[in-house]
């Protein structure tokens, strides 16, 4: 999720847990071992992260 949601910034924590789920070579990517099939940025909300 993020603030930007309904603002034109740039999506700046997407790119980062998109590396720490994903990266094989990181610990947290061995251990979480996923894949990401759907990127979007969202309200701060429960309901639409969900």
């Amino acid at each position: 999720s993020d603030t930007c949601s309904e603002d034109p910034h740039k999506d700046r924590s997407g790119i980062e847990l998109l590396r720490i789920i994903t990266d094989r070579d990181s610990g947290s990517g061995k251990i979480l071992n996923g894949y990401v099939s759907q990127r979007t940025i969202v309200p701060d909300d429960e309901f639409s992260i969900m």
